[in-house]
């Protein structure tokens, strides 16, 4: 009998699979969340294809430009600059109260809590060395 190890079965399911002939979407090669913390200007790189993944799952069809009549009076708090292979980059702005997200004309919802993403890539952001 063939058996496959725990770790293959997860690889495999961890994996999507576009259907024969689905056109499969462009990855982003990285992206950069830029903010203001305590007075100075921080960037966070996001890179891997999980993380950007993740990213990306905060801002459901911004691919597509989106637009709508509604909008709401807030400042944006963080600056995400999503990348793609051939200069091809998308700049989505986030709420401070991390709920809205907008490319410029028009709010959407986030889907998820994006503050608690930036949270963790800040705590894995190694510390600079000083010499």
């Amino acid at each position: 009998m063939f058996r496959l190890s725990s770790a293959t079965l997860s690889l495999l399911f961890a994996l999507p699979l576009a259907a024969s002939g689905e056109d499969v979407p462009e990855r982003p090669v990285s992206a950069l969340i830029v903010y203001d913390h305590d007075g100075q200007t921080t960037a966070l790189r996001v890179q891997g294809e999980r993380q950007l993944a993740i990213l990306e799952a905060y801002f459901p069809g911004y691919r597509t430009q989106p637009e709508a009549s509604e909008a709401g009076a807030w400042e944006a708090k963080y600056e995400v600059f999503i990348n793609f292979k051939h200069g091809k980059t998308y700049r989505v702005l986030v709420s401070g109260n991390s709920r809205f997200w907008s490319m410029g004309r028009g709010d959407f919802e986030l889907r998820g809590y994006f503050s608690d993403f930036v949270a963790a890539l800040i705590k894995m952001k190694p510390v600079p060395r000083r010499e």
